[in-house]
């Protein structure tokens, strides 16, 4: 009985994988519009296994967004950590575009009015980043000048 109930997991989660994967790709070619007929067709399941896994539509856009936002969240942390500003404001800019370019669900999520929850989510997220950056910025600005001081009297 034991194998039976493994083996029922690891089916469910690979159903749940092939379900995933399936919505990436059409979410990003069709947008969030597209149908969830479309996405169990195109992983091979029934719809009654996609609602098992995702009881509505809604959790399945947010489950599969979150890896986009993600991407988004990490091209403003690799921006801020940058040294010069431009360079990571330039970087961040040209990795959004990229993003918005590759999924179109991505772009009506983060333009649109529907699925407010994932878009400020990623506000919250590159917001903190942005705080922690700043400060640390501040503190080493300060720091700076004091430093230069030291240098200058040591080499005196």
């Amino acid at each position: 009985m034991a194998t039976t109930e493994q083996t029922l997991r690891r089916d469910a989660q690979a159903n749940r994988e092939r379900i995933l994967e399936a919505a990436r790709a059409v979410f990003a070619e069709e947008g969030v519009d597209a149908s969830v007929e479309q996405i169990a067709q195109r992983a091979g399941v029934g719809m009654g296994t996609l609602y098992r896994r995702f009881p509505t539509k809604h959790d399945l856009v947010e489950a599969v967004i979150a890896e986009s936002l993600d991407e988004f969240v990490a091209a403003a942390e690799n921006g801020l950590a940058e040294e010069d500003p431009w360079t990571g404001f330039t970087g961040f800019v040209e990795r959004v575009l990229q993003l918005h370019a590759e999924n179109r669900a991505l772009r009506e999520l983060l333009a649109g009015t529907e699925h407010g929850a994932a878009r400020d989510e990623v506000r919250r997220r590159v917001g903190r980043s942005c705080a922690g950056s700043a400060s640390e910025r501040r503190r080493t600005a300060r720091s700076a000048p004091t430093s230069c001081r030291r240098t200058c009297r040591s080499s005196s």
